[in-house]
């Protein structure tokens, strides 16, 4: 699995998550920004952004362990294949309960802006 979730508390009290790459420990762009415009600012509770998070999560790393390039698909306007789709249901059914969420830690705003 390439991705994983980063919750964080921030100074005002405010709680959140992040998807982050594995491998270079950074956010990614396009998950991370629906889940501040389409979830956090439709004043989502914390457990709701997570579960929307991991669902992301999944998908993401869906896609990467297929080489799917999504974005290359939406700028083509292609689909997936019904194969893929198949499996994509397949791979959802899978237990992912056992995935490591990194624990609740304090930031400051600035370092969230710094991401």
């Amino acid at each position: 699995m390439s991705y994983k979730i980063k919750k964080f508390l921030m100074s005002n009290g405010e709680r959140g998550c992040l998807i982050l790459d594995k491998e270079t420990q950074l956010p990614v762009y396009y998950q991370n920004l629906y889940l501040t415009t389409n979830v956090r600012n439709r004043s989502a509770t914390a457990s709701t952004i997570e579960i929307v998070a991991t669902n992301l999560l999944i998908l993401s790393n869906f896609l990467k362990s297929r080489n799917i390039n999504i974005i290359n698909r939406i700028e083509i306007k292609g689909f997936l294949s019904v194969a893929e789709v198949d499996d994509l249901i397949r791979y959802a059914r899978q237990r992912f309960d056992k995935q490591k969420i990194t624990n609740v830690r304090v930031i400051k705003m600035e370092q969230v802006v710094q991401l």
